[in-house]
C-alpha cells in the first residue's frame, strides 16, 4: 500500500478516483485525511490541474491510501502527463508521494482547492 496526495481528479468524489476502485476494486483506494498542504500553488489545466512549489501559497488536497497495482496505475498516468512524483512528509503523515510540475503557464487557482473550481458553472 501506498500513500499519496491528492489535489485533483483523484480526490474523493471526483472520475479518477472512480475510475481507480472501479478498475482495482473498492478497496484499492480510500481516503485518509483532507489537508492543507503548504508551499505550493494550484494551476487550471481544463480537465485537471498542476501543482508547482510556491513556498507563498497552499493547496487543499487529500492523503489516500492505495494498493500497489492502483499505485502503478496512478503514477504511470500521472508520469504519461509530465508530472514528477516526489516524496514529502506533512506534520501527520510521513512519505506520501506528491504529483508535481516544475514550472506551469497555465492560470492559478486562487483557491488552492479544484473541488472549488469544478463545481463554479
Amino acid at each position: 500500500m501506498y500513500k499519496i496526495i491528492a489535489y485533483g481528479s483523484l480526490r474523493l468524489n471526483q472520475y479518477n478516483f472512480k475510475r481507480i476502485a472501479d478498475l482495482f476494486g473498492e478497496n484499492s483506494i480510500s481516503l485518509i485525511d483532507t489537508i492543507t498542504l503548504n508551499g505550493y500553488q494550484m494551476h487550471d489545466l481544463g480537465y485537471y490541474p498542476a501543482v508547482t512549489p510556491n513556498p507563498n501559497t497552499s493547496i487543499t488536497a487529500e492523503v489516500l491510501l492505495v494498493s500497489d497495482k492502483a499505485y502503478d496505475f496512478i503514477d504511470r498516468m500521472e508520469q504519461g502527463a509530465g508530472y514528477k512524483p516526489i516524496q514529502i512528509n506533512t506534520p501527520n503523515h510521513k512519505n506520501i508521494t506528491l504529483f508535481i510540475m516544475n514550472s506551469c503557464n497555465a492560470p492559478v487557482i486562487p483557491s488552492g482547492d479544484w473541488n472549488v473550481v469544478t463545481t463554479r458553472n
